[in-house]
């Protein structure tokens, strides 16, 4: 404000008249001194001796001149995340809700909370990772790891800037490859290949809640593992395929502790595919094992190009899933030979169609390649009695069982951990048995071995 805004602003928040106003000024400019007073200062003195609150005048900075109790500030950014509506409880047992942003220029990265109905303002404007924004009379604080964050206040505003702002640098140009990551570091972009089909595990959280993990390795000259916490699937590509190119938003280099770095991301990380979006299209399948999970049913199944594929099934009407069964789906989403079947998903059972059986995808030992991805089917004979053991793994102690098998081409080690050692524990030496659904990996000592997977099956050929 100018001193003429000003005085019209405090004659209108109290009870004087401009010439008692402008008295009260000339006292307190005489009080103070002659030469340490402005007229405009002086308004600001009395304004506070009338507990008449003068807003401050707001303040344009960069990210890197921002400091804890700075107020009223003006800052323009680029979004790098946006994480979903958070509900927390106060100390007084009050509630309310925050969002944050990650923001940055071309100086630093910061975090900025948007609290009670700003934390719908995201959705609103439609706010998307990529775009610039004005961020209006924001104040900063210190977080409590140290580092400096912005927040909302009730008097703070929004504005999508719609023009060019070449001076901060558009995220493209902020990726890395992996071979460029060999410290530590937080909100990275980083590009590169899809080196392994992504899958999604469950685990509980420190709260002792239920949550998904992504787990999958992007890599370019340097293969790097990637895990993504507390992933809301809704907001994944709908089709994750081995060998695509992809741009991993918002996420933090940590070394783990073997000393290799890993790219852990979060529920405000993201994750881009090179490609068009693509929708999942109808696929037939033969079911050929069914395994009941604490979150979901695996099942193991055949479609009719001979490939392999893992279901995931959750939340949908088909009941009584089986072996055998014939079914045509069009899935929520498919990551590499994962078939994800929610509420989403459309899915009934068929008659008989052209898929083939598990007995035609049999392969001999001697084919039997280490590949992450490749699911094997064979028929063997075992060699030698099961062994069981209870081994110590990091913080717990798991059940692990083996046998030999063989055919007429080779031997193999068949091997069991946690609940898929009990699939071997019985199995009689001497016995034709058929092993569905296993992976192929290396061992300790070298050799190739057969691992059972949760959905893998084992019978017994009389």
């Amino acid at each position: 404000m100018d001193t003429k805004q000003m005085i019209e602003y405090i004659l209108e928040h109290s009870e004087l008249t401009e010439s008692e106003l402008l008295r009260l000024v000339a006292e307190k400019k005489e009080k103070v001194g002659a030469g340490y007073l402005t007229d405009q200062g002086a308004l600001f003195l009395v304004a506070a001796d009338l507990g008449v609150e003068i807003e401050q005048p707001s303040l344009d900075i960069s990210l890197k001149d921002l400091y804890a109790g700075a107020k009223d500030v003006n800052i323009m950014a680029r979004i790098l995340k946006i994480y979903p509506i958070k509900k927390i409880t106060r100390n007084d047992g009050s509630s309310t809700t925050l969002r944050t942003l990650v923001i940055y220029d071309n100086d630093a990265k910061v975090r900025f909370t948007l609290w009670d109905a700003m934390a719908m303002l995201p959705d609103t404007l439609a706010l998307k990772v990529g775009d610039v924004i004005r961020i209006n009379k924001a104040y900063a604080r210190s977080s409590p790891d140290g580092r400096v964050s912005l927040s909302s206040s009730s008097r703070t505003s929004i504005e999508v800037v719609e023009e060019e702002v070449p001076h901060i640098t558009p995220i493209d140009r902020l990726a890395l490859d992996p071979s460029d990551i060999n410290e530590e570091n937080d909100n990275l972009v980083v590009n590169g290949i899809i080196a392994a089909t992504p899958r999604i595990t469950s685990f509980t959280n420190k709260r002792g809640e239920r949550s998904r993990v992504l787990h999958m390795q992007i890599s370019n000259d340097k293969s790097i593992r990637v895990v993504v916490w507390n992933i809301d699937e809704q907001t994944l590509p709908k089709i994750i395929k081995k060998g695509e190119k992809v741009r991993l938003i918002g996420f933090r280099a940590k070394f783990n502790q073997f000393g290799d770095i890993e790219l852990h991301g979060d529920e405000g990380s993201k994750i881009e595919l090179e490609r068009e979006k693509e929708e999942p299209d109808i696929i037939q399948l033969r079911i050929i094992s069914v395994v009941d999970k604490p979150d979901n049913t695996l099942a193991l199944a055949i479609d009719k190009e001979r490939d392999v594929c893992i279901l995931s099934i959750s939340n949908i009407s088909i009941d009584d899933i089986k072996p055998d069964m014939l079914i045509e789906c069009i899935p929520s989403r498919i990551y590499g030979n994962t078939i994800i079947l929610d509420e989403d998903s459309y899915v009934r059972v068929i008659e008989d169609q052209d898929i083939p059986t598990p007995d035609m995808l049999e392969v001999k030992i001697n084919d039997i390649k280490p590949e992450e991805d490749n699911i094997y089917f064979l028929e063997a004979i075992t060699l030698l009695p099961t062994k069981s053991q209870e081994v110590q793994v990091r913080n717990e102690t798991v059940n692990y069982a083996e046998t030999l098998l063989g055919d007429d081409t080779g031997e193999i080690r068949l091997v069991g951990w946690r609940e898929s050692a009990n699939m071997i524990e019985n199995v009689n030496t001497g016995k034709r048995i058929k092993v569905y659904g296993v992976s192929a990996a290396t061992s300790r000592d070298g050799n190739i071995e057969l691992r059972l997977k949760p959905f893998s099956q084992i019978i017994e050929v009389e």
